[in-house]
């Protein structure tokens, strides 16, 4: 069989038994030589390492707020711990 993407093996009606047949087999090995051929999981991986640090130079401001805002929470958390253990 062939496949229009990477992804686009998962889910495929021809695949949907119990137990693997020779097709989804051969097609198994054919993709996995394939992503090892080309690199997916490299490029793949550089990729989305490229767009999430863009996504958290735009939200710089936002990010630092939600950290501060768990911190504080994380800091009460402690606190009220602490002050459990202290009444044993």
């Amino acid at each position: 069989m062939n496949f229009p993407d990477p992804m686009a093996a998962i889910g495929a009606p021809a695949y949907a038994g119990t137990a693997p047949g020779e097709g989804e087999q051969r097609t198994a090995v054919a993709d996995v030589d394939c992503k090892a051929r080309v690199n997916v999981i490299g490029v793949w991986a550089t990729v989305e390492a490229e767009r999430q640090r863009v996504i958290v130079a735009q939200n710089v401001d936002a990010l630092a707020a939600e950290k501060k805002s768990k911190d504080a929470k994380a800091a009460a958390v402690r606190g009220v711990l602490a002050a459990l253990l202290q009444g044993d």
